[in-house]
């Protein structure tokens, strides 16, 4: 990890919202595990063309998140996270991140609504249910039809 760059962004985090802030840059491997189980907050201002996994991962480890408001991320987090407005840019953080940070009964009840919510959505048995389901889907739409000698795919 830059320690400069890293000193730099906890500065500015810590200017505007009057607290100290760590913001760790990357982290991987058992640093990553320990991070989103034991993290009081975790952003993820991501904008990436869909979810990024780090969303479902903290849910699933019962993290408060407050994430960009990009489509897919509202629709994964639905109501267990705060979103701030990406045209904003890090302006738009104040208020919602300062609203986590002063009330720890919302985060609380956010990190319960996302690991219930990752539990319901995410987890393995139903991710596996949801693509064998799509599975027999995609080949239900794809038998064929002989009638009178020739074949031809099914119009379903």
């Amino acid at each position: 990890m830059n320690v400069e760059v890293c000193d730099c962004q906890t500065n500015i985090v810590s200017k505007a919202t009057g607290r100290t802030s760590t913001l760790p840059g990357y982290v991987f491997g058992d640093g990553y595990r320990e991070l989103v189980h034991r993290c009081g907050i975790m952003c993820v201002p991501t904008e990436v063309s869909g979810t990024h996994p780090v969303i479902v991962e903290a849910m699933a480890a019962g993290a408060c998140l407050l994430v960009s408001d990009h489509a897919p991320n509202v629709e994964v987090v639905g109501d267990s996270a705060q979103t701030f407005p990406l045209i904003g840019g890090a302006v738009a953080l104040k208020a919602p991140l300062g609203q986590l940070v002063d009330d720890p009964g919302l985060r609380i009840r956010l990190r319960e609504a996302a690991a219930v919510r990752a539990a319901e959505l995410f987890s393995w048995d139903r991710c596996a249910v949801r693509y064998l389901e799509l599975c027999a889907q995609v080949r239900r739409s794809n038998e064929i039809n002989i009638e009178g000698g020739s074949i031809t795919p099914n119009a379903n």
